[in-house]
Formats: structure tokens, sequence, C-alpha cells
């Protein structure tokens, strides 16, 4: 019988086993970039595309330093498409173009909190290209989001978020022709809505226009054919050309600015718009401001001393009734770049049918401003100066003259 001394350790070459296996550099899920001078480092790609749910951490070890992750490459996780939640890292800074390209199955991102005040983290839209699952996005402050490529591409995203910010954005978003984008919750509060910053986006059904807004840029929301309603702020200053050309299902457009510029086009081709407040605090309304506005039917003009272009109601049909609190209605000297133009064809702009020729001469005359079949004119307002036949009637509204245009006589 063997003794105790002589018995062999059975467990021995299992422990070092273990042990030199502990030892082996373990393999890495992700391939970083080399640090920079802050000891920030990138993802560039990720080794495992069969993940479903991924946690990107705040840091990487290397060579006894801790280095900082902030960015994610472009395209560093594409075409993972098991992938179904993601979380960022605090502290993140740039998010690559297309960096989730095609991950049809992504549902849920948190974007954490990222680089801080001193400087807005980066991200572009197209990040999420081709994420077919991914109908909501909550954007954190400090982050600059953009959109990157002037096409309506594949995003999905039907639903934007924004956490309250504490100051107001010269640069805000712009996204045009996110095309699947419906509600925009809490759009940062900014001086000025960028040019085209919401163009083509046929879903979107309503906007909340910011408090501090000052201006409305050149096609800002043109062709947001599902667009319901809008409300212009008292801060507006000014609503760039085609502003809301073409918004098609455009049923009230409620202007409350008290000093207010509304540009070439600004609202031409809403058909849907079939009454029209213009406030005292309206200043200048340029040429086809209106034009092609078939649906018009009634018109209130509340501004007290108005300038006005030619033909800013150009192929509105037959407006019914025009009432006129106007003290002063003065015609704009034609825009040379409009006269160029001439004649301003409707279809080209896809704003429907006509021509308009805009002349270089002024037309003062009340009828040629506001072509309607019924114009109030208030007792204490402008001049009643027509060019067509307008008889007076006896008017049912007390403090006001009644003129009829010939072809409607009752």
């Amino acid at each position: 019988m063997m003794g105790k001394s002589a018995m062999i350790d059975s467990t021995a070459p299992i422990a070092g086993l273990a042990k030199r296996i502990s030892a082996l550099k373990q393999p890495q899920l992700f391939s970083f970039s080399k640090p920079d001078s802050n000891n920030h480092v990138s993802i560039l790609s990720i080794k495992d595309l069969t993940l479903r749910e991924l946690k990107i951490p705040p840091l990487r070890r290397r060579k006894g330093i801790d280095c900082h992750v902030t960015e994610l490459a472009p395209l560093c996780f594409a075409n993972c498409i098991y992938l179904e939640k993601v979380k960022l890292p605090d502290g993140w800074e740039t998010i690559g173009d297309y960096a989730f390209y095609n991950c049809i199955s992504l549902t849920e991102v948190d974007l954490g909190s990222p680089a801080g005040k001193e400087l807005d983290a980066r991200l572009a839209i197209e990040a999420f290209e081709g994420c077919s699952s991914l109908k909501e996005l909550t954007i954190p402050p400090h982050v600059e989001l953009t959109k990157t490529c002037n096409v309506a591409g594949r995003l999905y995203i039907e639903k934007l978020t924004f956490l309250p910010r504490s100051h107001v954005e010269e640069y805000p978003p712009a996204l045009p022709l996110c095309t699947a984008l419906q509600e925009v919750i809490n759009f940062p509060d900014c001086l000025n809505l960028l040019d085209f910053c919401f163009q083509g986006c046929i879903n979107l059904k309503s906007f909340n226009i910011p408090p501090s807004c000052k201006t409305i840029g050149y096609s800002a929301f043109a062709d947001c054919i599902g667009l319901q309603d809008i409300v212009i702020p008292e801060t507006v200053g000014e609503i760039g050309s085609f502003a809301f050309a073409g918004c098609r299902g455009l049923h009230s457009a409620e202007i409350l600015s008290d000093k207010l510029k509304i540009n070439f086009m600004a609202f031409g081709g809403c058909v849907n718009i079939t009454s029209l407040t213009l406030p005292k605090g309206l200043k200048v309304l340029e040429s086809c401001a209106f034009a092609g506005c078939t649906g018009l039917k009634e018109i209130t003009v509340m501004a007290e001393n108005l300038y006005m272009g030619q033909s800013v109601f150009a192929h509105c049909g037959d407006i019914d009734c025009v009432v006129l609190d106007c003290k002063k209605i003065k015609e704009l000297k034609p825009d040379a770049d409009i006269i160029l133009q001439n004649p301003i064809n409707l279809r080209d702009y896809g704003l429907g049918e006509g021509e308009i020729n805009i002349s270089p001469y002024t037309n003062s005359a009340i009828d040629a401003l506001f072509p309607a079949k019924v114009i109030y004119i208030n007792k204490n307002g402008v001049k009643p100066v027509f060019d067509g036949q307008y008889t007076e009637k006896p008017c049912e509204r007390t403090g006001y003259r009644k003129f009829v245009r010939a072809a409607v006589w009752q």
C-alpha cells in the first residue's frame, strides 16, 4: 500500500492549466484606433456580428493606461443584423456616418450623456441608415444632430424627441428628406430655422416653432404634404421664400407675429388653406406669397400699414370675401430678380397650374391686390380705388363699406 507521501496530487495539473489559460490574452470584442494625445480612442469595428445587446465600454486599458472611448468610426457596427439594443458610454464625442448601417433588428438606442457643455457631440442621423426597426430616437442635450446627405435614403425614424436644453441654439438641427418622420418633440429653442431644415419630410404632421425663433428659412418646410397646421409665434420676423410651399395638407396657418415679412412663394400651392387672417404686425407681403392657394375663400387683413408685392394671391381661384382694416396699403416695387423670371410658371415649382407675369410698374388698386368677389373696407381705412367694375352695396357689417364685383351682383 502506497503511503501518503508517495500519492500523486491529481489536481495539480488542472490548476496549472487553468492558470496558464487565464494568463492568455483574451480575444477582444472591438478593434480600436491608437490613442490620441488626450488618450482618446475610437472603435473601428466589432468582431462578433451575432450580438443582440451591446453596452459600449467607456474605457479601454492599454499599456496600463485607461483610454476613453469617445468615437464610433463610420460603419463600425454595419450589418450587425441581430443587434437589438445599444447603450453608448458617457462622454462620447462623435458617432460616425453609417455607424449602425443596416442593423435591421435595432429597436433601442440609448445615447447616454455625451461630451459636455464645452463641446457638442456630433451625430449624423445617417448613422442609422437602413435600421428598419428603429422608429424612435431620443437626443440628449449637447448633441449636434445633422443630416449630411441631401437624398431621402433609408431612414425609418418616425419620432424624434429632444431632451430639454438650457440654451438657445443659433444653428439647430436640419433634417431634410427624412420621409418617415412624423413627430418632433421639444425641438431645441433656436434663433433660426435653417434653409431646407424639414424640406420633403412628407409624413411630418405637426411642428411647434420654438418661442425664440426669429426667421424661418428658405424652403424650411417645403413639400411637407402631411403638415396640417402651423402657428407662427410672435417672435418670428421673416418667413423665407418657399418656406411652406407645396404643403398641400396645410389647412390652418395662424400668424401671431408682431412684425413680419412674408417672402416670395412662402405659402405657394397650399391648396387646403380656406381662410387667412393677416395680423396687425404684418409689414411686408412679397410677390406671389400665397400664389396657387386654390382653396382660399376668405381673407382678413388687420395690418395697419402694409407693403405688398404683385400677384400675392395669383391663381387662388375665386376668393369669396376680403375684409380690409388697413389704413394704408402700398404696392412694393417689383424685385428685379423676380421680373427676370417672367413668366413665372407654377408648374415649374410643383405648385399647380398657371403663369404669372410680374409687371415692372406698380398698381395699388384694391382689386389688383385682392382679387375677390366681395371686398369689405373699414370706413376709417384705405381709399376704395378699383380697376375693375365694383359697385358699392348696402353693408351688413357695422363700420365697413361693401363693394361687389359686377359679375356677382345680387
